[in-house]
């Protein structure tokens, strides 16, 4: 099951997802919590879904059908992040994706620190696998003020927004993942600015910190790293490649490979469809999908 924003476009989002689950076997369940409205060149708007409607999605797909995994995208607020977790604890769902990513790639916006510490505080503590790239882990450890391996149990760092020919995408495992335990958080005001998009909004320097009343989500378990190389596709068409990648995970864990192994398949599997879509052209813009 995949919970997340729609693409029109095809390229990124639910759509992906669907695709992804479709070309390695499995049936896909779909939860929307956004509408956007973006293309091969830009990221327009974003209208998330109530929560009462995606708590009703959940909750109906969830009563009839138990998914074998579950991957978790783009949720527009914390509202809709504490709902995604209280939902899936109640239905005891254990194995999950989380692709903590702030917005489209495409978009000028960013998410708010109070957004930032809702997926964490909600979703980090229950997932299997976190999927940050660099910038995201380090706005996830700028608003937390923690390390990212003492905020969740697993997270795969990609390395696919740097400039090197080699790409080397990192696994970080705890051994022994003790229960994770959760506090209040602080209110801090965010510091908005105005946007045409209704997607909370903050500017990013300098980037207020969310302190904590009690623990935060510790984990102290000994570390195992596990690093993968690769060579850097040359393609402008990576449109999606981190839903792409995050699903993939999540479809191997379904199909009962464990962690490292599916991690592993899931990025031959995205960069077999990166060098196959790097002649693909779409669109007008230069922002294509990652996965034909």
């Amino acid at each position: 099951m995949t919970i997340g924003g729609s693409d029109p476009s095809g390229g990124a989002g639910i759509q992906a997802d669907i695709r992804v689950a479709d070309r390695l076997g499995l049936y896909p369940l779909s939860v929307i919590s956004a509408v956007t409205s973006q293309n091969t060149s830009t990221f327009a708007d974003i209208f998330p879904v109530p929560v009462k409607v995606l708590r009703t999605q959940l909750e109906t797909l969830l009563s009839d059908i138990t998914p074998d995994c579950v991957k978790i995208g783009m949720l527009p607020s914390p509202e809709h992040a504490e709902c995604v977790a209280d939902t899936l604890r109640e239905y005891v769902i254990t194995s999950i994706v989380v692709d903590p990513l702030l917005v489209p790639t495409l978009s000028h916006q960013h998410a708010s620190k109070k957004l930032v510490a809702a997926v964490a505080r909600h979703l980090f503590s229950i997932a299997t696998l976190v999927t940050p790239n660099l910038e995201e882990l380090e706005v996830y450890e700028a608003v937390l003020d923690q390390n990212f391996d003492r905020l969740c149990n697993a997270y795969l760092l990609k390395g696919g927004h740097g400039k090197d020919d080699t790409i080397t995408d990192t696994l970080y495992l705890h051994d022994e993942a003790p229960a994770a335990e959760t506090g209040d958080v602080e209110e801090l005001p965010d510091y908005m600015y105005n946007s045409p998009s209704p997607f909370p909004t903050v500017e990013m320097h300098p980037m207020s910190k969310v302190r904590e009343t009690n623990e935060q989500i510790m984990f102290g378990s000994p570390l195992t790293i596990r690093e993968f190389k690769h060579d850097r596709i040359d393609t402008g068409n990576t449109h999606g490649s981190g839903c792409v990648l995050s699903s993939a995970i999540a479809c191997y864990l379904a199909l009962d490979s464990d962690l490292v192994a599916a991690v592993e398949k899931a990025l031959t599997f995205i960069n077999d469809a990166l060098a196959a879509s790097k002649d693909f052209k779409l669109g007008k813009g230069n922002y294509g999908p990652s996965l034909l």
